[in-house]
């Protein structure tokens, strides 16, 4: 088993969204426990990961599809609330305790034809990367925690 720390450091906003909404915004951000700090929740990074590595296999013609159920799992194969695959990746957290975090209100819409589209307005709350922020988490490689399927 080997245990790899890994730094995010934002170059432009961050939007990690549980996909619940607020009276100002249609997505906002995920809390730690406490609903105080941001956190970059591992389950949105290894799936990130994972269409990566899929993009990456499609780009090569490598049809080793078997390569990403090992690393990453399968759906339905759950055991004791976590995947069977052999990477498993904890949260980021925010490492920079001495800085405010800070996060404003982007809007977006869908443009069709060159005008925006009726009704596309969307508000979210994002993570500002203008201060030098950064999350903090682990991900594990256990090449023996999948060796029984």
């Amino acid at each position: 088993m080997k245990t790899f720390k890994i730094e995010i450091h934002p170059k432009s906003y961050i939007l990690c969204s549980d996909g619940q909404g607020t009276a100002n915004a249609d997505a906002s951000i995920v809390k730690d426990i406490d609903n105080i700090l941001p956190i970059i929740p591992g389950k949105r990074f290894k799936g990130l990961l994972k269409e990566s590595m899929k993009e990456v296999i499609e780009i090569t013609q490598n049809p080793n599809f078997g390569l990403i159920e090992n690393l990453f799992g399968s759906p339905g194969l759950e055991e004791d609330g976590c995947n069977n695959g052999i990477l498993r990746i904890g949260n980021f957290t925010y490492e920079n305790r001495g800085n405010q975090i800070k996060s404003v209100f982007i809007q977006q819409t869908a443009v069709e034809n060159g005008t925006a589209k009726k009704y596309s307005l969307r508000n979210y709350e994002v993570i500002d990367f203008k201060n030098e922020y950064h999350f903090t988490g682990t991900m594990v490689f256990d090449p023996k925690r999948n060796q029984d399927l």
